[in-house]
This record gives structure tokens, sequence and C-alpha cells, in this order.
């Protein structure tokens, strides 16, 4: 499987080296030019772009952004695109957002309302980086840990999450 991921931190990086352990292709974008993942790439065997590239090239799509810039991602980029959502909303890093702190919307309708074209499937937010390098397992332990993953679209999330 063809995978992009938009955001190069902890999670798009963890993210990326388990999908290529798994055998899928990757490609990683940040908010800076290509050149500036080259060691991420190197070191991962993946490729690099921007992240309309990222967008245009996978066919499945991680969003591992600080939340407060998935508007800057254009919706028409995901359209037809399973789009795995993995944002928090930090107020103290994205800012005051009126409608999360008043309770009015989550950070999943959200995304799904500006990504509505997208199949969109919430996963990747409530784990640590360092245990999706894991494997999922518990540090120190053989027990695989839980992981919340919700969507309306079954195939959605079988397919956003197959190994």
């Amino acid at each position: 499987m063809k995978i992009g991921i938009i955001g190069a931190g902890m999670v798009g990086r963890a993210f990326a080296a388990a999908a290529i352990k798994q055998g899928h292709e990757v490609m990683i974008a940040n908010s800076r030019q290509p050149d500036t993942l080259y060691s991420l790439t190197k070191s991962l065997g993946a490729k690099a772009g921007l992240a309309k590239e990222a967008a245009e090239f996978a066919d499945v799509v991680l969003l591992a952004i600080p939340f407060k810039y998935y508007e800057q991602i254009p919706a028409e980029w995901l359209v037809g695109k399973v789009l795995i959502d993995a944002n928090n909303y930090y107020p103290e890093r994205d800012g005051q957002i009126a409608l999360l702190d008043n309770k009015e919307s989550t950070t999943s309708e959200m995304i799904a309302s500006h990504f509505s074209g997208a199949r969109v499937v919430k996963a990747f937010n409530a784990i640590l980086a360092e245990e999706i390098l894991g494997g999922g397992k518990l540090a120190g332990s053989e027990k695989h840990r839980a992981h919340p993953i919700a969507g309306d679209d079954q195939q959605a999330k079988k397919r956003g999450l197959s190994r």
C-alpha cells in the first residue's frame, strides 16, 4: 500500500517506520521543503515530498500535524482517500478554539467536516510514538496496548490500519 504522511513529528516518523517495516511504500511531508527531511527519509527508506505530493501519492494518508493547521491542507487533495486523523487539540500549542473549548464540536467532527470527501478514521491519537515503534506493545511487556479506532466506514478502518 502507498501511504502518505503529512507531518514529520514524532507520530508521523513512528508511523512511517512501522509502515515501512510492514512493507508499505511511504512518502512523508512536513511544513517545509522535502530536502529538510533528507536524514529522516534516508534512515527510514521513505520518500520525501510536499504535502500535496504525499496526498497524491497515497492510497491512505496519515494527518499528524498540530491541530490548528488542519484547514491549511486543501480538502480536495484527500477526496476519495482514507484519511487517518491522528490529531489532538492542545490549547497551549494550538491556541484557544472556541468550538472545542465550549464543547460545541470535537476535533474529529471538525476534521471530518473539512475533509468531507475523504473516508476519515480517527486513530493513533491515543498512543505514544515509541509504542507505535514497538508494535503497539507496552514497554517491557508482551501485551499489546488497546487503542481506540473510530469511524463510520468499516472498510476504511480496515484498510487504513491493516498490516
